[in-house]
């Protein structure tokens, strides 16, 4: 009855288990091999298992058990000093593959014995690693000196700084991917012809272990070098695709109620006739005030008085719409310094609504009307021979006007 009760630390009978009650009547061999398995796992719960009785056991020498089959399953161990318990606990840990439980202070512990992933040997990869780093960045630098025509090209097509920087960071992205994994598979495919040349006797294969944690941090550490590499040269990108001091264009402070602009946006003078109608039909799919960033009225294309260029005028409401912003606005085309190219001016005349949420709700309008010139120049040709072309069919039905910052009236 004594042996019955009796609780090891982990709360477990000292009795053999009975295998076959414990799978509900499944087949003894089976599921003795199926618990000698479950019984190596650290975290094998004995609790799931049934006990035989103990009126079917008897105990016995450990010769006698050793000539009849018996196996090791628990292993009890009485340190002569009790402040050795955690030490020995600790050592028998590393020895087993099962949780030793001890007993200490009145509590009841639990060790189990893991493998550390470590790595070594970080001195050896130094200096291959910073040769490389500084052999990519070489090479992004001088990618951006042999580029700086196509830097422009992004530049004037609208990408931002930022975005072309982030382009040569995509670049060295798939360098950092291609050597990575690339060495990774070259090292493979060269391990496997030192072993075919082993065969014959010519050389000897050393040691390669591919699943080692030494070999994923190094592959994770090229891949790094390369990213961190390629920073300056990518900073470098973007100020050259914006010499300028200010990385992002923006609108400016207004003169009073007044904004007037020159757009960093420039047309040939054959290509305002499309810009124009392009730019019409998106301010009249704007006047209904349920959708969008603004609303318009009074929207229509112009001839300016004394020059024939072409302009657009049009009443613009902002959102939110019950701040009451309302303006007056209008984009003209003025020759540059270059012939056949002009440039665009924009006037907007605040006329109602305080000047915070007017210059707030500005800042949209501006940009949104920035990309819709952007979207122009990605246009197919053939459309924009027919905005083009819708122009020129109304030429001599086109009004003639003349904006200006004094025409355009003031706050109401």
């Amino acid at each position: 009855d004594r042996m019955a009760a009796h609780l090891m630390l982990d709360e477990s009978k000292m009795l053999p288990v009975n295998y076959a009650a414990s799978a509900e009547g499944s087949d003894l061999n089976e599921m003795s091999s199926a618990g000698a398995d479950l019984a190596e796992q650290p975290d094998a719960d004995s609790a799931q298992f049934v006990e035989y009785n103990v009126d079917m056991c008897c105990v016995v020498g450990t010769g006698t058990a050793m000539r009849n089959g018996g196996a090791i399953r628990m292993i009890t161990t009485y340190p002569l000093d009790a402040q050795d318990t955690e030490a020995i606990a600790t050592q028998l840990a590393e020895m087993v593959p099962m949780p030793t439980y001890y007993g200490s202070q009145g509590g009841v512990y639990r060790t189990i014995f893991r493998s550390l992933t470590h790595a070594s040997g970080w001195k050896d990869l130094l200096i291959p690693v910073l040769l490389g780093g500084l052999i990519v960045f070489a090479t992004m630098l001088g990618s951006v000196s042999d580029r700086e025509q196509e830097i422009y090209t992004f530049s004037s097509l609208g990408l931002a700084p930022m975005h072309v920087g982030g382009l040569f960071f995509a670049e060295a992205g798939v360098y950092a991917v291609v050597g990575g994994m690339g060495g990774y598979l070259l090292g493979q495919i060269v391990a496997r012809l030192l072993s075919i040349l082993a065969g014959y006797g010519i050389i000897s294969v050393p040691s390669m272990n591919y699943s080692s944690t030494n070999a994923i941090v190094t592959v994770m550490i090229v891949m790094g070098t390369v990213l961190i590499s390629t920073i300056w040269p990518a900073i470098k990108a973007s100020k050259s695709a914006n010499p300028g001091i200010q990385r992002a264009w923006r609108i400016g402070t207004p003169a009073g109620s007044l904004y007037d602009i020159v757009f960093p946006f420039t047309v040939s003078a054959y290509d305002i006739t499309g810009v124009v109608s392009f730019l019409h039909e998106h301010f009249e799919n704007s006047t209904d005030s349920a959708s969008g960033t603004f609303a318009t009225q009074a929207c229509h294309v112009f001839r300016q008085e004394g020059s024939d260029m072409l302009g657009y005028y049009a009443d613009v409401a902002l959102v939110p719409y019950d701040l009451g912003v309302t303006q007056r606005f209008a984009l003209l085309s003025k020759p540059s310094e270059i012939e056949g190219i002009n440039e665009v001016r924009i006037l907007i005349r605040r006329m109602s609504g305080t000047l915070g949420d007017w210059r707030r709700g500005n800042r949209v309008f501006v940009d949104d009307l920035r990309k819709q010139l952007l979207i122009w120049r990605s246009l197919p040709p053939e459309v924009m021979d027919k905005y083009r072309q819708l122009t020129l069919d109304t030429w001599s039905q086109l009004p003639l006007e003349q904006h200006t910052p004094e025409s355009m009236g003031g706050e109401a």
